[in-house]
């Protein structure tokens, strides 16, 4: 067999061949954009900062909740992931949305910066606007409806409640929504880096490939029946829930005590509570979420301490649903499963290639002058 030998002709023809591909292929990537808006809280005539924080993450949950991102998505004005609404459950759409696109985090000085990336700089801005409006709306609902409440209590009672008051939300000048016409994303000199140190890479493996090619493809036949059998697995359905509790140290209690089958995730705040289960059946696992957020519920009200009428209407349900348990359409897909069966696929496809090409070349050889 004529094997396959390193030089610099060879590699940099392998290096420019990576270089170029991968550079075109990196074109036909939509460009993503982003958009940011600081949204900064006043803690109103009181001044306790604490308790104002703590009544704008309420607004922030309930606007971050499935529901509420669910009608964000389909707005009139975005209409978001037409293609993935498609062809996916709108509930997967949202949790990839959640883990990609949209992001909020808290700031110093009582500030949370919210975070958007689109297809477009305009489109960036536009979800990043209604967002910022509909927690602005949220906020303000939540102040007149404490209001109602203590009219309402002194009304019944004849007794007064102090309600945190005069809280609101406000942009500064500069805080956004911000219009960035730059993408973020692909990076494009960074894959051409890749492609480009790729393709030197491949030069010597090609040549190890080529000193032992019936190696390689045994090595490749036994990738591609591995794969195969990961085929007859079961693949797992996974269910979520949201709860927020109104005591941090609750919510550490009722983690420390979560039986095996569930995961429990908290928020950043130390309140919010995500709980997912992963069972081979959809149903089952929808059952699974329903009963752990139940005995969560049931628990934490067992250790809510004795309370007046007006501090215990103040504080709200000690435990609250946001987002009740999923149903699951499609399984979850195996990644690493998908990465096997690739590079199978690419390891067959060049051990036969050099195989054929030893037996073209060993034919040819033996033929008479």
């Amino acid at each position: 067999m004529r094997r396959i030998t390193l030089n610099w002709r060879f590699t940099g023809a392998l290096a420019t061949a990576g270089l170029v591909l991968a550079t075109a292929l990196s074109f036909a990537i939509h460009d993503q954009y982003i958009s940011t808006a600081t949204v900064r809280v006043d803690p109103g005539p009181t001044g306790a900062a604490a308790t104002a924080r703590k009544e704008v993450e309420r607004s922030i949950r309930n606007v971050f909740s499935r529901t509420s991102l669910s009608n964000f998505i389909q707005s009139p004005k975005l209409d978001l992931y037409k293609s993935d609404r498609a062809r996916k459950p709108l509930e997967d759409v949202i949790r990839d949305m959640k883990a990609n696109d949209l992001k909020i985090t808290s700031g110093s000085a009582g500030s949370y910066r919210l975070e958007y990336r689109g297809e477009s700089p305009e489109q960036a801005q536009a979800a990043v606007s209604l967002l910022v409006t509909r927690l602005f709306d949220e906020q303000a609902n939540r102040q007149r409806s404490l209001s109602f409440l203590a009219r309402d209590f002194e009304h019944d009672t004849g007794q007064t409640m102090q309600v945190p008051a005069g809280i609101r939300l406000r942009l500064d000048a500069g805080d956004g929504p911000a219009l960035h016409t730059a993408p973020i994303y692909p990076n494009r000199p960074f894959i051409a880096l890749i492609s480009l140190i790729g393709g030197l890479l491949a030069a010597p493996a090609i040549a190890l490939i080529s000193k032992a090619p019936r190696a390689w493809l045994g090595a490749a036949s036994g990738l591609l029946l591995c794969t195969g059998l990961t085929a007859f697995l079961p693949l797992p359905y996974e269910s979520e829930a949201q709860l927020v509790f109104d005591s941090p140290a609750t919510l550490r209690t009722l983690m420390k005590d979560a039986p095996p089958e569930i995961v429990l995730i908290a928020d950043n705040q130390g309140t919010g509570l995500t709980v997912r289960a992963r069972q081979t059946d959809r149903f089952l696992a929808q059952q699974t979420v329903h009963n752990a957020i139940s005995r969560l519920v049931e628990e934490s009200a067992r250790m809510r301490p004795n309370q007046n009428l007006a501090a215990r209407m103040l504080a709200g349900p000690w435990a609250e649903v946001l987002d009740p348990p999923s149903l699951p359409i499609y399984p979850l897909g195996d990644v690493w499963r998908d990465r096997i069966a690739l590079a199978s696929f690419i390891l067959a496809l060049l051990s036969a290639a050099i195989l054929y090409y030893e037996r073209r070349h060993a034919k040819s050889t033996l033929q008479p002058a």
